[in-house]
């Protein structure tokens, strides 16, 4: 059993957690391309 508060389940999370929002600022960041995209 894994501790929840071991300092390398808290990088693994971190490490999981930062693609995931990187994927969302470039993903927010597309979208947003392309709605002022669609609206020129």
């Amino acid at each position: 059993m894994i501790s929840l508060n071991s300092p390398k389940f808290e990088l693994q999370k971190g490490l999981a957690f930062y693609p995931t929002l990187v994927g969302f600022f470039i993903y927010g960041m597309m979208g947003r391309s392309d709605s002022t995209f669609y609206i020129k």
